[in-house]
């Protein structure tokens, strides 16, 4: 998802996002969400069962993102580019 509302919206909510490792994404997010390689099911397998395996580090992670995206203005930047792709070609009267 090119903008990367998914992950914004996980974290609004204090959930830990797993994501793959797009550099758009790393960009946006950093360290605050978890990653595996692109197109690697082995890496995405380990990485769901790190997430699953220890309760602490989930909710700590999903508290860590949750701050960040409280702190920063990538849902409003995001929300707003998307609005502006979806108006671009639309005419209005």
């Amino acid at each position: 998802e090119g903008f990367g509302v998914p992950p914004s919206e996980a974290l609004g909510l204090g959930i830990p996002c797993l994501s793959s490792d797009l550099e758009i994404l790393k960009k946006n997010y950093g360290n605050y969400l978890e990653y595996f390689q692109l197109d690697n099911v082995d890496d995405l397998t380990i990485q769901i069962k790190k997430l699953l395996s220890d309760d602490n580090y989930l909710q700590r992670r999903g508290h860590e993102g949750f701050n960040f995206l409280k702190d920063s203005h990538l849902w409003d930047n995001s929300v707003k580019k998307l609005e502006m792709l979806l108006l671009k070609d639309k005419k209005i009267k």
